[in-house]
Parts: structure tokens; sequence; C-alpha cells
């Protein structure tokens, strides 16, 4: 075995010693104590509310309502982000005008916007959708503008040197360069669509993972708020392998 390897196995050892070590020190701290079971929860508690909420199924909903509106509304955020992104590329003069307004939209918090769109959309789906959207596209919008608007001065000069378009010089170098930068920052934008749809739930909603946690919150049921948490986390990690997947693959496509 490498060094290299022998380093990584280390490191996710230490890693796992010290959830261990907490998770220990955690049951231990609260198991003669009622209060601190009712303020904190236990893991043992954590351990049996998990099982019993896929035993009868509750959780199954929220967690596939959450998953579908995140994955729903990344990917529409990413789609509409790169068109508008290339779009102030091709027209600097829009780019100027729109400028401001990008700037203000993004200066707004997410949170701000969850109770419009609770009473433009409703309760159900697709307000939650909607926040994914707005909070992905923003960040893609700058990533395909910097993206495209990066290439080399080189290329430029070699297309002018060639009489070639300026479509043809966008298509073929600008689109690339851009996709690459968005492609490339997936898992911060995937991070926001989960938090977007999230916000949106624990607002207002009928299923979803933050409404679990708000009515759990709600009858005091910290073990319960702790599943929903720890079902958010489980899907974030899922999804951000997912993206670094992609990423990996992009980076190997762009070194060949």
């Amino acid at each position: 075995m490498s060094l290299k390897m022998r380093n990584k196995t280390a490191i996710k050892i230490y890693q796992i010693l010290i959830l261990a070590i907490f998770i220990i020190f955690w049951e231990l701290s609260v198991r003669n104590s009622d209060k601190l079971k009712f303020l904190f929860g236990s893991p043992s508690l954590i351990f049996i509310s998990f099982i019993d909420s896929w035993i009868n199924g509750r959780i199954f909903i929220d967690v596939l309502f959450t998953l579908s509106e995140t994955v729903i509304g990344f990917i529409i955020g990413n789609i509409l982000g790169v068109i508008f992104g290339l779009t102030l590329v091709y027209f600097p003069v829009l780019a100027n005008i729109s400028k401001p307004y990008v700037i203000a939209l993004g200066a707004i918090p997410i949170f701000a916007l969850a109770p419009m769109m609770i009473i433009w959309f409703g309760t159900g789906f697709m307000s939650k959708v909607l926040m994914a959207v707005f909070s992905t596209f923003l960040i893609t919008t700058l990533q395909a503008y910097s993206g495209a608007q990066s290439v080399d001065k080189k290329y430029e000069r070699l297309f002018k040197s060639l009489n070639a378009k300026k479509r043809d010089f966008f298509i073929i170098v600008r689109i690339p360069n851009s996709l690459v930068w968005v492609l490339t920052s997936l898992r911060i934008t995937i991070g926001f669509a989960l938090l977007g749809a999230f916000i949106g739930e624990f607002i207002s909603s009928e299923r979803g993972l933050g409404h679990l946690i708000l009515k759990a919150g709600g009858l005091y049921n910290i073990p319960l708020v702790l599943v929903g948490l720890i079902h958010i986390v489980i899907i974030a990690l899922l999804l951000n392998y997912l993206v670094l997947l992609i990423e990996k693959s992009v980076v190997k496509w762009k070194i060949d």
C-alpha cells in the first residue's frame, strides 16, 4: 500500500473514531436525565425514531418530495442560468443594462422570497421547485457569464485572423468554456437548490423534510427533528457525490 493510500485510510479511521466518540459521549451524557433527553435527544432515541419513520413509511414521501424539488429546481435553474448568462455575453449592451438588476437580485436573501412564493404559487410542489430554481439561477448565470468571458484572447485573435463570424467564435469557443465553468460549480448550486427547497418547505408546506422538521419541532420531538436533519445530510451527500462524479468526468475531458 502506497503512502498516499495509507494516509487516506488513516484519515477515514480518525473521522469514524471522532464520530463514534461523539455519539458515545452524547448517549452517556443524557442517559440519566429526562430533561437532557427532552432538550437534546439521544443517539438511541434518534435510531429508534429513524427506524420507526421508515417502518411506518411516513418519511419516504417527505424524502421523495424534498429530493424531487431539489433535483428538478437544480436542473431548471442551471439550464435557465446558462441560457441567460450566455445571452448576456452575446449581447454586451444587454449585459450592461442588466448588471444592476442581477446584483440587486443576488443581494436578496432567499428566505425573504419564500412568503411571496407561497402566496403566488401555493404550498404545494411547484413553489418549492421555484425556490430551488431561484437559488440556483443567479449563481449559474454568473458562472456561465464569467466562463464565456474568460476565454483566452489568443483564440479571439485567431478567429479574427481567419475572418470567422462572431457566432462561430461564440459557438465553438465561448459556449464550451462557459459550460466547463458551470459544471465545475455544480456542488455549490446543488447545495443552494437543496437550501431553497428546504426553506420553502419550512415556511409552509404539506410534505417534505422541512415540513417534517417544523412539525416535529412544534411537538417538541427532538429525535424526529434530528432524523429529518440526518435525511437532509444524506440527500446532500448523495447529490454532492453524483455531482463530484460529473465534475471529475468534465475535468478529465478538459485535460484530454
